[in-house]
């Protein structure tokens, strides 16, 4: 298998063990997606959103063909339902063993990168509330995004006649946003696993097929929800730079063999030199 065919998944130790099994009778691991209106960049999610937005403001304005009224039903539903329902995401990185990645990601001093084989990843999420996305960092892309998703709205307007129709429009719109990423990240080449996000929702927080939880952040509660898999996935997981990278690499390649079945998961130290002790 190339490299071609990994994304990879940048944590720190207390994020690994959340991740890997505690139990050899584990068969899944547990990936914590979160509410995409949690993430580093406090606009990410709102980017796509106010760009559609404007577009179709001056479309039709232009055009004379959605009345004011009509257009301030629609803003109300996407912001609503923007904080209400939003997607949940699992952010992943074409990048291996990447400085930036050891940065951000992985405290860049005791961090780790999971290896997932992106066809596998594929195959079990396919019957899922989840699904595998590129994120969209060109300009170009993102307008011809938006130009496609006005012209959409266009026919499911007056929304009183489909609403259904609307409804999922609406969502097909929260889906794009948490993709939809500012040029200046493009570096990162990221990937996300991104929700169905209506189908998250329950008549509690307990009822959905994937309940909301809360985890501490480094400055807010951050709602998540757990996305089980089979631990087959776990192909690579390189041990980030760090003072004590060769005793984390022995105790990594423990864990495996004690939990993860672990023969056929290549463990490996980061090439990166970099030192933040």
């Amino acid at each position: 298998m190339s490299d071609e065919d990994f994304l990879w998944h940048y944590t720190t130790a207390s994020g690994l063990l959340g991740i890997l099994p505690s139990d050899p009778d584990e068969k899944e691991i547990s990936l914590w997606a979160s509410n995409a209106r949690y993430l580093n960049d406090e606009s990410e999610f709102s980017y796509y959103l106010k760009r559609l937005s404007e577009v179709a403001k001056n479309k039709f304005e232009n055009t004379n063909s959605v009345s004011s009224n009509e257009f301030e039903e629609v803003s109300s539903a996407l912001q609503k339902m923007a904080v209400e329902d939003p997607p949940f995401v699992v952010s992943l990185s074409k990048k291996e063993d990447d400085l930036n990645q050891w940065r951000a990601y992985g405290s860049g001093l005791n961090g780790f990168c999971i290896g997932f084989s992106r066809k596998d990843l594929r195959k079990v999420l396919k019957d899922s509330q989840f699904r595998l996305s590129k994120c969209i960092y060109k300009e170009d892309d993102l307008q011809k995004h938006v130009e496609r998703q006005v012209k959409n709205l266009h026919m499911v307007i007056p929304t009183a006649n489909h609403p259904l129709a609307f409804i999922k429009w609406v969502f097909k719109q929260l889906s794009l946003a948490a993709v939809m990423k500012n040029p200046v990240f493009d570096e990162e080449d990221e990937w996300r696993m991104v929700s169905d996000a209506p189908l998250l929702r329950g008549s509690s927080p307990n009822s959905a097929i994937h309940p909301r939880k809360y985890r501490e952040g480094k400055s807010m509660l951050i709602p998540y929800v757990e996305v089980k898999m089979d631990r087959k996935v776990v192909k690579k997981i390189i041990v980030g730079p760090g003072p004590h990278k060769e005793l984390n690499y022995q105790s990594v390649k423990r864990l495996c063999k004690d939990f993860m079945n672990g023969t056929d998961i290549k463990i490996s130290m980061s090439s990166v030199p970099f030192r933040m002790w």
